[in-house]
């Protein structure tokens, strides 16, 4: 007889998508430290996006339909973004990570600012921390990599921009 099964963390992130004849707004859940992108572009996955809480309207006549479960393909995708409840999130659990690198908890750090990361990717500041509490635990490799982002989604003439590119110069891998 089979023990218990084990439940997998995951992240709930709320996106919209758009079809050719449908909004979709609804959930998505991640498996901890993945990202969306990484389901989407995974050409190992299944060729459908599971969803819950969804309502999907049809673009032709405005009519609403809500649904607890769908499964989108994947190939009907047209644009895909996330819901400002997600980008909500994210600003939060990049909060949660610059409060503990302030008092030296890198490995929260580490773990809210991946999570803000795999809510959005372009978050400068999150990588910017994630590259501060990386590098303070002497993973100075990923910390580059972390900073190269940083300056990367940043732009040179900001104080996260310059910041990151000034740790760039001062990391020697």
């Amino acid at each position: 007889m089979a023990g218990p099964a084990r439940l997998a963390k995951k992240d709930k992130l709320r996106i919209i998508i758009h079809t050719k004849d449908y909004m979709i707004s609804g959930e998505v859940y991640l498996f901890e430290d993945s990202r969306l992108s990484d389901i989407l572009n995974s050409e190992t996955d299944k060729m459908y996006l599971a969803m819950t809480d969804v309502v999907m309207t049809n673009s032709n006549n405005g009519n609403e339909e809500k649904k607890q479960f769908i499964l989108v393909n994947k190939n009907n995708i047209e644009i895909l973004y996330l819901d400002d409840i997600s980008k909500d999130a994210a600003l939060t659990f990049t909060t949660l990570a610059k409060s503990a690198l302030n008092k030296l908890n890198f490995d929260q750090a580490i773990n809210e600012a991946r999570k803000a990361l795999s809510i959005d990717s372009t978050n400068a500041e999150s990588h910017y921390i994630l590259a501060m509490a990386l590098g303070k635990k002497q993973n100075l490799s990923e910390a580059f990599k972390e900073f190269e982002l940083a300056a990367k989604y940043a732009g040179k003439n900001s104080k996260i921009g310059m910041l990151a590119s000034d740790m760039i110069n001062q990391i020697k891998i």
